[in-house]
């Protein structure tokens, strides 16, 4: 082989290797792009393929549910051709019905769940309904015991997720279908029965763990069910032919049981478990107590006051108890302000159900000193309103307002009672226990200005009648006589006070002083100038003139000495 042969030989497989890594250089560029779109590739969206996947769940349990309702038409066709025994269609019914309810707590989905549950529920309500009341194939009982039934096995059934989407349908239906049973069929006790157990298993489980959603629906299902069953059966015999004979006590029993189911609850969620008390809990609460009070009244009238006011006794030392025991120092003020608020009302209550006014002035009174005296060791302002509470309730008993009105500014009273004059005692008694501090919160001045105001009503009252007396001794008093005697008395209890706030450091006595300046002067005005004895009237108008400028002369030697000691 010749040189050049060999070198165009070599040229050759030069240019030839040159192609080859050109080849392989554009290779390896294209390689990253085909890789970045690779990669784009994969991370887009897979394209919905249609939204009739997303509904597919959806439309498939309405579906299902269609066909659930379209069998029970099945058996209601049957039913109203008397095609098969009524009573046989109704059981095959219920049972169609529980085998829903079993469904419906076994799927997984909420939207399944809660469909079939409200399928459930549309099968078996009707069902009982047409059965009772139109083909009357199903006795009440018989109906009620159906329904039992149904509620157990949705318990049951339902045990692990009692709180999941398809109890409560099933439930609220029940709860729903023994009210309407219970007021459509007439027989009203074994469907009261069903919702007296549901209420207890409500509150069983609001103690155990926490209060259900659908326990205001049962609530409110038990609570119409109970004023049904006191208003019907309130009405005379002759009025209520189609509902069965019942006695009192079988009417009163099922308040009577929820009051005591309520109460436990109430007690053992609160005092035991320290938990807050709801809203509707304390609704609940006085609703019922209110319906079992009404049902005493209505169907045993004669022992009614004995026996509520008793009962109003017995709540009012146990709601004293629950305010002040656990709660008086815990972070629960909404409990502590229901108690104390019902043990107020129950106390008065029952007074008034069990005693004569006169006793019942007597007890509020001293019931009003116990709570002065008791409540600055317990540090408690709301006994002390209490204490205002129970001097109002024993000033209405005792009858002072007429007294004093008599007294004050219409006719002469002809005689004083015991209860006025206890009334009188225990209201100065207790503004005299009261602790009053210079410096006070706006509820406790408001607390011991009533107070104040109470018992210098009572010594206006009183002073005013023995002058009365008094002169009623000598002459017999004309109406110029009477209207001196009231500006004398009025004037010398303000006079008092002023003095007596300055002595012993109270504020609100002078306070007082100045409303009983201002009452005397319209009764200078609208009694004195009225009855135009020049003699008298001149009198009446020195003392009030000569009270006007003592009263705020001493009251600024109070309020001097004040600003001294702060100095």
């Amino acid at each position: 082989m010749t040189p050049p042969e060999v070198l165009e030989q070599l040229s050759g497989r030069v240019e030839d290797l040159e192609r080859r890594v050109a080849q392989l250089e554009q290779r390896s560029l294209a390689a990253p792009d085909t890789i970045a779109t690779e990669t784009k590739l994969q991370h887009l969206p897979a394209p919905a393929t249609s939204e009739s996947w997303q509904m597919g769940p959806a439309l498939t349990a309405v579906g299902i549910s269609l066909l659930g309702i379209a069998g029970a038409y099945v058996l209601r066709a049957l039913a109203g051709g008397a095609v098969l025994p009524r009573l046989i269609l109704g059981l095959t019914g219920a049972a169609y019905g529980i085998g829903w309810a079993v469904a419906a707590t076994r799927v997984s989905r909420k939207f399944s769940g809660g469909l079939y549950a409200a399928t459930s529920v549309l099968i078996l309500a009707p069902m009982l309904w047409e059965m009772c009341l139109r083909f009357q194939a199903m006795s009440p009982l018989l109906a009620a015991g159906v329904l039992a039934i149904y509620l157990a096995t949705v318990l049951i059934a339902g045990r692990n997720s009692y709180k999941g989407p398809a109890f409560s349908p099933l439930f609220a239906g029940s709860a729903a279908t023994a009210l309407a049973l219970c007021i459509g069929t007439r027989s009203m006790l074994p469907f009261i029965a069903i919702l007296l157990a549901m209420t207890l298993f409500v509150e069983v489980q609001r103690i155990r763990s926490g209060a259900l959603a659908v326990a205001p629906f049962v609530l409110l299902a038990m609570d119409a069910a109970i004023f049904a069953l006191l208003v019907i059966y309130r009405m005379p015999a002759a009025g209520r032919l189609e509902y069965p004979v019942l006695s009192p006590a079988a009417v009163l029993a099922a308040p009577l049981l929820l009051l005591l189911m309520e109460a436990t609850a109430t007690a053992v969620h609160t005092c035991y478990q320290r938990q807050r008390m709801g809203i509707f809990d304390a609704f609940q609460l006085m609703a019922v107590f209110g319906m079992f009070a009404a049902g005493v009244f209505w169907m045993v009238a004669e022992l009614a006051p004995s026996a509520i006011g008793s009962l109003c006794l017995v709540l009012c030392g146990a709601c004293y108890w629950a305010a002040f025991d656990p709660f008086h120092c815990t972070a629960e003020p909404r409990n502590f302000r229901l108690f104390a608020t019902w043990a107020v009302v129950l106390l008065a209550c029952g007074l008034y159900l069990l005693e004569p006014p006169s006793w019942v002035a007597a007890t509020c009174a001293v019931a009003a000193l116990g709570t002065i005296l008791a409540a600055p060791r317990l540090h408690s302002t709301t006994l002390e309103a209490h204490s205002i509470v129970y001097l109002a309730l024993a000033a209405f008993a005792c009858g002072l307002p007429a007294y004093a009105w008599h007294v004050i500014i219409a006719d002469i009273p002809v005689h004083l009672g015991w209860p006025i004059a206890l009334f009188a005692a225990v209201a100065l008694a207790g503004y005299a226990l009261c602790h009053e501090q210079q410096s006070e919160d706006s509820a406790h001045r408001a607390i011991h200005l009533v107070l104040a105001l109470l018992a210098t009503f009572a010594a206006c009252a009183l002073l005013t009648h023995g002058l009365l007396a008094v002169t009623g001794l000598a002459v017999h008093p004309e109406p110029f006589h009477i209207a001196l005697l009231r500006t004398v008395a009025v004037c010398a209890v303000a006079l008092t006070l002023a003095l007596g706030g300055v002595r012993l450091q109270r504020i609100t006595m002078s306070r007082v002083a100045y409303v009983l300046l201002a009452f005397v002067v319209l009764k200078l005005v609208f009694e004195d100038l009225r009855h135009g004895h020049l003699a008298f009237l001149a009198a009446s108008i020195g003392i009030v003139a000569v009270t006007l400028i003592a009263v705020p002369r001493i009251a600024n030697r109070q309020s001097s000495g004040q600003v001294i000691r702060r100095a």
